[in-house]
Formats: C-alpha cells, sequence, structure tokens
C-alpha cells in the first residue's frame, strides 16, 4: 500500500470510530474528520482563513471572537460533510498554534486581544528578566529562554505597557482553551500548551512559583493542568452547554480533549514519535523538533524542551519564518514561472551567486533568541537575477533549521532520519533538495498534509483504545531523499559565511544575546 493510500480514505470506506480535529493555524482555522486507522476522510475539510495583526511596533495580535466564530463555522461545515456519519464521531480534538494569550475578566468575557509568540514589544522586558533571574537555571528549569515568544516577558509588558488590560483580567488563557470555556464554561491546559509559555515548571510539572511572583500572578489565575489521575486517564470535557448543545447534537456528550500544541501534535501525525525519525516542518514557519523520554536532564544550548506528556518531551527549536519567506520573495520580485523556478533551484549549488541571507523578518528564535535581529541581504550586485535571491531567501531558511539540528545532534541516534512536512516544504522538489543537502540526513517527505490535525486525532484514537500509541499508526513517508556530499559541503560552507553575517548583524545593531 503506498504512502499516500495510508494517508487519505473515501468517507464511505472510512472505519469507525471517527474523529473530529480542529486546527488553530497560523494561516487558517481548520476541522477536518480521521478515521479509525488515522487517515484523513476525503472531503470532510473545512477551513477559514485566519491572520494575525501586525504593526510597527511588533504587534502580532489576533481576535478571540473572530477565531472562535470561524471554527464554529468549520465544525458545521464539517458535519455537514459528513451527513449521518456523523454520529461516527466519538471524539474531538483539538490542535493549536503556541504560544498565545488573552485575559479574561471577572465575568469571563474577553478583555485583551490574543497575543501571539510572533509579538516582538516585550524586549525591554527580556533585558529585565534576564538582569533578575539566573537565565540558564531558568531555561532548564522550564526548557524556555527569556524572549519575547514566552510569556514571563510578554505578561510583564503587558502590567508595564497596557496596565488596563492586567488590571482587568482576572484569568489567562490560550486561544484553544478559551473557545473550550465558551461550549463547557471550563477547560484544561495540556502540559504541551502550558509548556509553550515558558510558566511551567517541568521537573515539578506545576506553573512556576517564582515566575508567576514576579509577575504578580497566582496559579489560579490559568487552566489546571491536564495531568492524567491514577488510573492513566485523562481529564476530558463533555456535555456541550447552552446553543452549543443543540447546535452539535451529535457531540454533546463525546469526549473533547485537551488542546494539543501544533508542534507536538505535528511530530505525532508525521509518525515522528521517538528519537529514530526527527520532524523538521517549513509551512507559514519552520521547526526542528525530536520526541525523547522525559525528563531530559539537560536541554541542549539553544533549543528549547517542551513537556508533552508525563512520559515524553519535545526538544527542538523554531523559526519565525519560513514560508512566509518564500511569500515575500515571491511578491516582491519579477520571478519566472514555477516550473523555471523549480528547474533553477534543483540545479542550483548551494551558497553559489555570491549572496547570503539572514532571514529574520519578525526577529530570531532558535538557536540565538535575538528577539531584535532583522533581516539582511549581502553581497548583491547588478548581474545578480531575481531567481538568485528567491533561491538565497530559501537557502537561508534551510541554514538556520541545519544549525538547529546540529544541536540536537546528542539526543539522536546515529541512524536517525528527518521527516519533511510542511505545505510550503511539500509543494517544492527543489527546496526540499536544498533542505536534505544543509541537513546532510536523509530525508522523509511526508505525504500528509495536516500532520498536526492528524497528530491531535492519533492521540484521541489512544484515548479511546482504538490505537495502542501514535507509533501504531501507519507511516505515510515518501521515497528517501540523500544529501549530495558535494553540496553538503558547499551547504556547510555557506552556513558558516551566514553565521559571520549574523555575528555582524548582531554587532551592528547592538543586540543582546
Amino acid at each position: 500500500m503506498s504512502a499516500r493510500s495510508n494517508a487519505t480514505i473515501p468517507l464511505r470506506q472510512a472505519h469507525a470510530p471517527l474523529v473530529l480535529a480542529l486546527d488553530f493555524g497560523t494561516s487558517s482555522l481548520r476541522a477536518l474528520v480521521f478515521d479509525a486507522r488515522g487517515r484523513f476522510v476525503e472531503g470532510a475539510l473545512a477551513r477559514r482563513p485566519n491572520g494575525f495583526r501586525f504593526d510597527a511596533e511588533g504587534a502580532a495580535e489576533a481576535d478571540a471572537e473572530a477565531l472562535c466564530a470561524k471554527l464554529e463555522a468549520c465544525i458545521d461545515a464539517a458535519l455537514a460533510k459528513l451527513g449521518a456519519r456523523r454520529h461516527d464521531v466519538r471524539a474531538v480534538v483539538a490542535c493549536s498554534f503556541v504560544g498565545n494569550i488573552l485575559g479574561l475578566d471577572v465575568n469571563g468575557r474577553v478583555c485583551t486581544p490574543v497575543l501571539t509568540y510572533a509579538d516582538t514589544r516585550a524586549g525591554a522586558e527580556v533585558q529585565a528578566l534576564r538582569a533578575r533571574f539566573d537565565e540558564r537555571e531558568i531555561w532548564q528549569r522550564t526548557g524556555c529562554p527569556f524572549h519575547t515568544s514566552y510569556l514571563p516577558a510578554q505578561l510583564n509588558w503587558v502590567r508595564k505597557r497596557r496596565a488596563a488590560w492586567f488590571k482587568a483580567a482576572r484569568t489567562w488563557v490560550s486561544a484553544g482553551e478559551y473557545f473550550q470555556r465558551r461550549l463547557f464554561a471550563r477547560t484544561w491546559a495540556s502540559p504541551s500548551v502550558a509548556s509553550w509559555t515558558g510558566l511551567l515548571n517541568r521537573r515539578a510539572d506545576m506553573w512556576d512559583a517564582a515566575l508567576l511572583k514576579q509577575l504578580g500572578l497566582r496559579a489560579e489565575q490559568f487552566s489546571p493542568l491536564a495531568w492524567r489521575d491514577a488510573q492513566g486517564r485523562l481529564p476530558v470535557l463533555r456535555g456541550l452547554t447552552g446553543r452549543y448543545a443543540q447546535r452539535w447534537s451529535a457531540l454533546r456528550e463525546i469526549p473533547w480533549l485537551p488542546v494539543l500544541a501544533d508542534g507536538a501534535a505535528a511530530n505525532l501525525g508525521s509518525g515522528c514519535t521517538d528519537a529514530a525519525r526527527v520532524a523538521v516542518t517549513i509551512g507559514t514557519t519552520g521547526a526542528v523538533r525530536v520526541v525523547v523520554p522525559a525528563p531530559v536532564k539537560r536541554v541542549p544550548r539553544g533549543l528549547w524542551c517542551y513537556r508533552i506528556d508525563e512520559t515524553r518531551e519535545l526538544v527542538g527549536g523554531a523559526l519565525n519564518e519560513g514560508g512566509n519567506v518564500a511569500e515575500w520573495l515571491r511578491a516582491t520580485l519579477k520571478l519566472p514561472s514555477e516550473a523555471q523556478l523549480e528547474a533553477y533551484l534543483l540545479r542550483r549549488v548551494p551558497g553559489s551567486g555570491g549572496l547570503a541571507m539572514l532571514p529574520f523578518f519578525n526577529g530570531e528564535r532558535a538557536p540565538g533568541w535575538v528577539s531584535s535581529a532583522r533581516g539582511v541581504l549581502s553581497g548583491l550586485n547588478f548581474s545578480q537575477r531575481p531567481e538568485e535571491l528567491y533561491a538565497t531567501g530559501l537557502e537561508a531558511v534551510c541554514l538556520r533549521l541545519a544549525a538547529i539540528a546540529a544541536r540536537l545532534e546528542p539526543l539522536l541516534p546515529a541512524r536517525a532520519a528527518f521527516v519533511a512536512s510542511g505545505g510550503a516544504l511539500l509543494a517544492s522538489a527543489g527546496w526540499r533538495r536544498m533542505l536534505v543537502n544543509a541537513l546532510g540526513r536523509p530525508l522523509f517527505p511526508l505525504h500528509v498534509s495536516e500532520a498536526s490535525a492528524r497528530g491531535a486525532a492519533l492521540q484521541a484514537l489512544c484515548e479511546l483504545g482504538v490505537m495502542k500509541s501514535e507509533a501504531h499508526a501507519p507511516l505515510c513517508l515518501g521515497p528517501q531523499l540523500r544529501a549530495n556530499k558535494s553540496a553538503h559541503q558547499a551547504s556547510q560552507t555557506a552556513g558558516r559565511a551566514q553565521e559571520l553575517l549574523y555575528e555582524k548583524m548582531v554587532a551592528w545593531t547592538g543586540a543582546k544575546r
């Protein structure tokens, strides 16, 4: 059976029970259906566009009510496409972009925008936290450095610069948690979503007391953590309230699982359930992630470590850039046709053309964590063509991902392979070729277009007892790609040139590291 046939199934052939998976994505909100074997049910997909509000100050915000209204419309549409088979749905699960946070007032109403990981306004608070705490100890304790993408800096910024928001907020939740509160009047914070905040003490399995005290907040102002009970049962929500009980009667009494972080879900959905396979994703943004047993004794320098559940952690690094770089270059440059671009990417030698780029369009996350970093293009001259600039941008993303992957090496077995996912990467054979040459490890394209939603669905199937573990789901991998030795060496040379440019950028801008 081919990888593609393992990935999808027509509705009439789908095996019950079915799982409804909801995805709070950065570019869109989606509702999808998967069958008992973890296959996407063809046609059972509804999508609505999403987008952050950016401004020159560094804001990257979303509207909670708009997000929820769009996701509700997706659920309506997905159920309509199922027809009578909506009654075969036995669980609902969600995954969400992380981190994000919003405040609710004393009556449970939204009183702030959704602040997202891409918001860079808290730069000064990062430096203040570094002056007050031993960042190295906090990094090992929470798995996260001080950075504008995490809550210690973001909520300090809110307290100082948006005091009315901070005063009005009695509860702080993620967008996914807020959606569930609307439906059930209560919610849980999964370990994966809580980890992405930078406020979870991964050694004590609770909200970090010292950081909360510094913020002037209490653990009770956050959702309770969704750890399993003594019988190994995951806390779930049942019994839709109010108008939702009538609107989605087929979903009223079935379990709704705690929202899973999208990165953790993507690993599970792509078959990267242990250190033998490493997930590398280029969607809107980019990331490299590996699942390892918990607890990780020492988080590798420059990387994060998030809890997935009681027994597993996720180690890796993420970029603010990925497919958004390719999209910006397409909109900005006078490029040839897609076919001509692909042909050029496939024959291009890494690092050729004398160009180097730092793809920091919205600050840097891993591995340097310079939130004030900005994009740099070096080596321009009049002889260069638009396709060369385009290729340099795509290569720049690959080189940053390779730098993250290199720091993961101590956690990986000798024969570890990489699994490529993300719409931007899977749409371009040339970009995949660049990536495998940058990594120097075998790369398997993933034949699943919605890896995060699939991973969330697999978790639900495990909770239902249909599947023993996510590792038992069919693999949906394409033919192996191998690095070309000379191209890998050329890519390493390009990586060193990028790193020199990075050091100069840090010196030019006076950025704090």
